[in-house]
This record gives structure tokens, sequence and C-alpha cells, in this order.
């Protein structure tokens, strides 16, 4: 429902299926922006967060976390590693997410 809403509001949206083979599609083409989940298999996404960070050709490229892990320690690390936003699933609706991804996009992405 998130990835409908994105697409309807003119958003290119690309799925990986874990967070290893979404590291290797962000690195073979580095995206406007990238939304990652907590809870991912293979690679967990505060993994992936800090090795993009990491990375001069992705540490510009904004970051946002939705996900339903809410503890307060994983939303403050998230955010320490370089997050730009932290939204809880279950407290977001796909218009606030598409509105928050528009935000954050460089203003020529959705175009």
């Amino acid at each position: 429902m998130y990835q409908l809403q994105l697409v309807n509001d003119g958003v290119e949206v690309e799925v990986a299926r874990d967070g290893a083979a979404g590291l290797h599609a962000v690195q073979d083409s580095p995206p406007d922006l990238i939304l990652l989940d907590v809870r991912l298999p293979r690679m967990n996404g505060l993994d992936l967060l800090e090795t993009i960070v990491q990375d001069p050709r992705l540490a510009g490229v904004p970051v946002l976390i939705l996900s339903n892990f809410g503890e307060s320690d994983v939303i403050s690390r998230g955010l320490e590693l370089g997050a730009r936003a932290y939204l809880i699933k279950s407290q977001t609706t796909p218009a606030e997410l598409s509105a928050k991804v528009r935000e954050h996009l460089p203003t020529d992405s959705t175009d």
C-alpha cells in the first residue's frame, strides 16, 4: 500500500528483497532517496544505513526509516546514523509517507 501510494504520486520505486540486495542496488545505481526498514533479511536496516553513510557516493542520499520497530534506542540509533526521519508503520499512513518522501527528494526527482 505504501508503494502504490508513492507510485500514484509520481515517485519511481525500486524494491529490494533484503538488506544485502538493497545495498548492491544502491551501490550499482545511487538513488535520489532510500527508504528502509530496520528488520530486513541478510542485513538489518541499521547495518545497511551505517554502510550507506560510510560510502562517499551514497553519503548525501537522504535515508528514511519506515519500521514497526518503535523502541526508543532503535529510533535514536537510526537517527544518529544519519536517517533524516524515522517513521513507525502503524502510525504512518501511505499519504503521510508519500509527503515525507517528497519533502526529502531533490525537487527534480518526481517530474
